[in-house]
């Protein structure tokens, strides 16, 4: 699980938000400007002068300038605002976080065997190697997934994940019937008390949408470099060329 800093990836809403700022506070100063020349007019009444064709004096062609530019940093704030904070909600519900890769030294194809090498991306190059023997056409991961309200994807908060297992895998469901299954946990304790109660109740918390298992497999290829990433909604699985 990982947290960005609320609008980490979007700082044009922050240049909304002091456009709007700055707007607001040249508003009240103007208000507080006017609030005192209308005190400093209030004079006893004088007799009515001889009616004259009406001017725009000074003083209204100031307040309207004004009121123009207040106007145009608050809704130009407004929109980069919105601009940023659409920019946000795509990189959020779009983001893919590398968990591990998987590549193979060996594949025989007769006897469907395989010999894979996962590492686990676990941050500041602190990643886990292993190898494992597989029997099958495919290749599996799987593992548990914590997924949050969409909102909370929205402000930083990222998928909870734990890789689990790694294995071989027969499209076939005859010959997966027949053949020894080579399994491998990845973790010390796949069933602990804790994602236990969590598979069954986690539903039920705030901030939670739901909790569950989740795979992805494809076909082993030796020049081929797979790697997991977990998204907001679970694993999925992207190749590049070694």
């Amino acid at each position: 699980m990982s947290f960005d800093f609320p609008f980490a990836e979007s700082i044009i809403i922050y240049i909304g938000l002091v456009v709007i700022f700055l707007g607001i506070i040249i508003l009240l100063i103007f208000m507080h400007q006017a609030w005192q020349r209308s005190i400093a007019k209030k004079k006893p009444k004088e007799k009515p002068v001889k009616k004259e064709r009406m001017k725009l004096e000074p003083g209204c062609l100031t307040f309207l300038v004004k009121t123009l530019i207040i106007s145009f940093l608050i809704a130009s704030g407004l929109m980069i605002m919105f601009l940023g904070a659409f920019i946000q909600s795509m990189t959020s519900f779009t983001r893919e976080e590398l968990v591990a890769e998987v590549t193979f030294e060996e594949i025989n194809a007769i006897n469907n065997t395989m010999k894979g090498i996962l590492i686990e991306k676990k941050g500041n190059n602190a990643n886990i190697r292993q190898e494992f023997f597989l029997i099958g056409d495919q290749w599996f991961v799987r593992g548990d997934i914590i997924k949050w309200d969409s909102w909370l994807n929205f402000f930083g908060l990222h998928t909870m994940y734990k890789l689990t297992r790694m294995g071989g895998y027969f499209t076939d469901p005859r010959r997966e019937s027949l053949e020894p299954p080579t399994n491998y946990s990845l973790v010390p304790e796949e069933e602990t008390p804790k994602w236990r109660w969590l598979y069954k109740y986690g539903y039920e918390l705030p901030f939670v949408n739901d909790v569950y298992g989740n795979s992805v497999y494809k076909y082993p290829q030796l020049n081929r470099i797979f790697k997991i990433y977990v998204t907001p909604t679970g694993f999925t699985i992207g190749t590049e060329d070694k």
